[in-house]
């Protein structure tokens, strides 16, 4: 039950008085919030659901200030369209990217209450199969791995490891040397490129090629003249399952994974100059860029990796064939047993043989179980979404959008973001330079005006910020007030090594703890300063978490600004 608030002035000073005269929506609002993003459908309003029932066909920008409920609005729009496109949607999933896996951790109940799971949630650092990029790097690192100029960088780097030695190349075999000119491996080149195939399978063309050529080298140096058809298939397959030949082929056009490929690239500096040399990077770009072979992968690598994936193809496809040729032989082997089977029994013509083969595999290798789209798509990377949504989107750099694009090529999209809220060295600066580059003009923008969860208070110090950044910008309007204005705590940090800082953080974040009892504090520090604040709250809060554990149930969460996006405090 609540009270409806006809005429606010009667009501005094309290936290909502004039404010907005939407009693209900204010109590579910100003409630203190809980571990996880709960559904608004009790308090959606009509510029909420006006971008929720939007047409699916295009991509949509959602953009707004703090508090409007971005991502909200996002995720209904995602249960919206599971319901009414459900059959298209029930094939290919709907793809859902946020900025960081507590993030997700937040937001991951929504769509269940709602009735809906035919979804997958990921970070930029785990879009691409195999990989959770966790590691961290300089700014202008991650501002040049976003620039698009990395595409023509990767690209160069796979076709320079296809590899014609000048003056041709020797090659071991039997007890003999083989010769390989250089104008044979170049035209083997020529030819593997020429197929138009990813580098790891366009490999089967040069191999062939220079097989062939050594094939005709072998028999050459044989007493006896030609030979026929099969002797010459037969010879050529010993060629290529003989070691030595073999390594000679890796060297010249080797197998390769993205990742060994970014790896050899960013390690050695002879490899990455005539790739920077062909994407325009200059000295000083380049020499940032390299790195140890080990060191970890960082969220900026991921679309560099995905890059390279769509270059290379399968490193394995080689392996793949045969292995799908022994399965198909192991069909026809169950065929031909079904059938002894019934002709031993009499029944041929009374039981299909593919019925009966079906029943030996099921008991034998146990029954097929049909997966799901979002268990084929969790591993899959060529996977292709039915919808994407993008949580943070002015974030997004442009090779982001790239791997982005090609998970939905479909270009639906709901894409939601506050450009004044970029702090991502790689971020565009206008939703035209983000989009237009790789969908052109095939989206448009809903603004949301409104700040539902962002306290008047909290909003006019936010207001100031935005107007030195930007005067143009319009702030949103917040629906509801406190009676608290935000409070400034000078401290001096003059002297070398004091912790003066600290405590006064974890003081204040005590202090506000107490104040809001049922809610939650957020304590956001730079990097490098969440370790020392976190250890100094555990002194006074002793076993009571603080954040290291599970941020979402912590009582007070000390983040970093990275952290801390998406999420919601009292």
């Amino acid at each position: 039950f609540t009270d409806d608030v006809l005429d606010p002035t009667g009501v005094g000073d309290g936290p909502v008085a004039g404010a907005s005269s939407d009693t209900p929506l204010l109590e579910a609002l100003s409630a203190p919030r809980s571990g996880h993003m709960h559904d608004i459908v009790a308090t959606l309003q009509a510029e909420q659901d006006r971008v929720i029932r939007a047409d699916a066909g295009s991509v949509l920008v959602v953009d707004g200030g703090p508090g409007t409920g971005k991502t909200a609005v996002a995720l209904h729009r995602a249960a919206y369209l599971l319901y009414t496109e459900r059959e298209r949607l029930a094939r290919s999933g709907v793809l859902v990217v946020g900025p960081s896996p507590v993030f997700l951790r937040y937001i991951e109940q929504v769509l269940p209450s709602l009735g809906e799971t035919g979804v997958i949630f990921t970070t930029p650092g785990r879009l691409f199969p195999g990989v959770d990029a966790t590691g961290g790097e300089d700014a202008r690192v991650v501002a040049l791995k976003g620039d698009l100029r990395m595409a023509k960088l990767v690209a160069e780097a796979v076709k320079n490891r296809q590899h014609v030695p000048p003056g041709g190349v020797d090659v071991p075999y039997d007890g003999a040397v083989l010769r390989l000119q250089q104008r044979v491996v170049e035209n083997a080149r020529t030819r593997a490129r020429r197929s138009r195939r990813p580098h790891n399978l366009a490999r089967r063309v040069f191999v062939r090629e220079l097989t062939t050529a050594l094939t005709d080298q072998v028999i050459t140096n044989l007493a006896g003249g030609l030979l026929d058809d099969d002797e010459r298939e037969e010879i050529a397959g010993y060629l290529h399952a003989d070691p030595d030949v073999r390594a000679v082929f890796d060297t010249l056009w080797p197998r390769l994974t993205p990742q060994r490929l970014l790896s050899d690239l960013f390690a050695a500096p002879a490899r990455l100059a005539p790739a920077a040399g062909v994407a325009r990077l200059p000295a000083d770009e380049r020499h940032l860029l390299h790195r140890r072979a080990d060191a970890p992968w960082t969220p900026a690598d991921v679309p560099l990796l995905d890059e390279a994936a769509e270059l290379l193809g399968d490193p394995d496809a080689d392996t793949a064939e045969l292995a799908e040729w022994d399965v198909e032989r192991d069909r026809q082997a169950d065929r031909e047993y079904a059938r002894e089977v019934l002709d031993g029994l009499g029944l041929t013509g009374m039981v299909d043989v593919e019925t009966m083969t079906a029943g030996m595999a099921e008991r034998w290798y146990g029954p097929r179980r049909r997966r799901s789209a979002v268990e084929h798509a969790s591993g899959d990377r060529s996977w292709t979404f039915g919808h994407l949504i993008v949580d943070e989107a002015q974030e997004v750099s442009p090779m982001l959008w790239r791997l982005l694009w090609r998970r939905c090529p479909i270009r639906s999209a709901t894409l939601v973001g506050d450009l004044a809220q970029a702090s991502s060295p790689a971020a565009a600066g206008s939703w035209t330079d983000a989009l237009a580059p790789h969908i052109g003009d095939r989206w448009r923008v809903e603004r949301l005006s409104v700040s539902y969860r962002t306290p008047a208070e909290i909003m006019d110090v936010a207001a100031d910020v935005l107007a030195a950044q930007d005067p143009s910008a319009e702030p949103p309007r917040s629906v509801r007030a406190t009676g608290r204005p935000p409070t400034a705590v000078g401290v001096d940090t003059d002297q070398p090594g004091s912790d003066a800082l600290v405590a006064a953080v974890a003081a204040e974040a005590l202090r506000a703890a107490d104040a809001v009892g049922e809610g939650r504090v957020a304590v956001i520090c730079p990097v490098g300063l969440p370790e020392r604040v976190r250890a100094a709250l555990a002194t006074t809060l002793g076993d009571v978490p603080v954040g290291v554990a599970d941020v979402l149930a912590a009582p007070i969460a000390v983040l970093t600004v990275a952290e801390s996006k998406g999420l919601e405090f009292d």
